[in-house]
């Protein structure tokens, strides 16, 4: 009996540190987005710091020339990131789908800076379309905040 309990509870404490680990994994299919940041984005940290990436993002998406730049992702606590800069307009549309039933928070950054350019949050199971004056020069991203499931896009206007 002693060593049934033994192995019981041994058993127990593996499933609960492996059960950790689980949770901060994707809980979905990401289309155009990811956990990484661009990687020469430059972004802020818990303490507020910036912090830079380890390499350049290998590609950016012209708004004008290339038309809209759809995306979707989900994660169970990761964030989240758009896969491409866009750029090349001065007047976007970003469009967002949450599908959660909590709210998202999501930030647009421009490279080269530390803050972000806007900050949004949306309710649970709603849209969102936000006009954005920007740089048609500069190279733009966003970050969503995990938990999250979304859809979304960005066109010029």
């Amino acid at each position: 009996m002693k060593k049934f309990m033994t192995v019981s509870i041994l058993s127990l404490i593996f499933m609960l540190v492996l059960g950790t680990n689980v949770g901060a994994t994707s809980a979905g299919t990401n289309v155009g987005v990811s956990e990484n940041p661009p990687a020469d984005a430059e972004t802020e940290n818990t303490e507020g710091m910036s912090t830079l990436g380890l390499g350049k993002p290998t590609k950016s998406h012209n708004l004008k020339s290339s038309g809209e730049m759809k995306f979707s992702g989900s994660a169970a606590n990761s964030n989240l990131y758009t896969n491409k800069y866009f750029t090349g307009a001065s007047s976007v549309s970003i469009e967002v789908r949450n599908f959660r039933d909590g709210k998202l928070k999501y930030k647009l950054y421009k490279k080269g800076t530390i803050g972000a350019v806007g900050t949004f949050t949306l309710n649970a199971k709603q849209s969102q379309i936000s006009v954005r004056n920007l740089d048609s020069k500069g190279q733009y991203y966003i970050k969503f905040y995990g938990p999250s499931n979304f859809s979304g896009s960005v066109k010029a206007n």
